[in-house]
């Protein structure tokens, strides 16, 4: 239906605020071309957050998890690079 499901990014601790999280989504989009991206991550992870709302993500929902966080459900859409 055009919607991309993005499942787990991970960047080496040691290797993180390089640049690596930012090409890893660029590279997602470009390959898995779609018309609505969709991810979500712990509200603990400020910096993923920021991440994905610099990517162009934005917060859509949150929702709870019963373990003192929440999950922050973000979505970017009228992405499709591929048209």
């Amino acid at each position: 239906d055009g919607t991309v499901h993005v499942g787990r990014l991970f960047v080496h601790p040691d290797r993180r605020c390089r640049g690596y999280g930012t090409r890893l989504l660029s590279a997602i989009e470009t390959k898995c071309p779609g018309d609505v991206y969709r991810l979500f991550t712990s509200s603990l992870s400020l910096g993923n957050i920021a991440l994905y709302e610099r990517s162009g993500y934005k917060v859509k929902r949150t929702t709870s998890t019963g373990n003192g966080y929440d999950m922050v459900h973000l979505v970017k859409e009228g992405t499709c690079l591929s048209r």
